[in-house]
């Protein structure tokens, strides 16, 4: 009797212990941190970019009327975000940022992406504005989930951009 009780514990002790560690399993959806990403845009808040990069991440800026930059780490790209987002909200200007991945290649814990995004700008006195651009992207997962590694992006036009298929990935609602 002893016997057949201490199995049931153990086993009731091993289903707990499975469905605990299944509820804190990370969302292993590379879509994710584009998501978290554009709600950063739409919030204009920086404080939390941070935690989409990989600690020694790379930020390459490629666009075709300024010098090509990068900036390394995490902290220091949060940074760049939170200065970027700090001068469109002085203007009162609102950010909404779209992307579209269309191709997705998958190598064990490493994702390559290649894709486009598109940028709404727009605030109450002002014409919306939309411009677009590439993106080429190498995301890494790490115990809680995907995040960047490599975030390479430059300008291109609305055809392109319109032409493109692929997924798109918006904001959550």
């Amino acid at each position: 009797m002893k016997l057949v009780w201490l199995r049931h514990a153990l086993r009731l002790c091993l289903f707990l212990w499975v469905v605990q560690g299944y509820s804190q399993t990370p969302d292993h959806d590379p879509n994710r941190v584009y998501e978290a990403f554009a709600l950063a845009y739409l919030d204009m808040n920086a404080s939390n970019i941070d935690q989409l990069y990989v600690e020694d991440a790379v930020l390459l800026n490629l666009y075709d009327s300024s010098n090509p930059s990068s900036i390394s780490g995490n902290k220091e790209i949060a940074n760049y975000f939170s200065e970027m987002f700090a001068r469109f909200g002085k203007t009162g200007q609102k950010l909404e940022l779209t992307f579209k991945i269309i191709d997705r290649k998958k190598i064990e814990d490493t994702i390559l992406d290649n894709g486009f995004y598109a940028l709404t700008i727009h605030g109450d006195d002002q014409a919306k504005r939309v411009s677009y651009g590439k993106l080429s992207t190498i995301l890494k997962l790490e115990q809680e989930g995907w995040k960047f590694m490599i975030d390479a992006n430059s300008n291109t036009d609305e055809s392109e951009y319109h032409n493109a298929e692929g997924n798109e990935i918006r904001r959550p609602h």
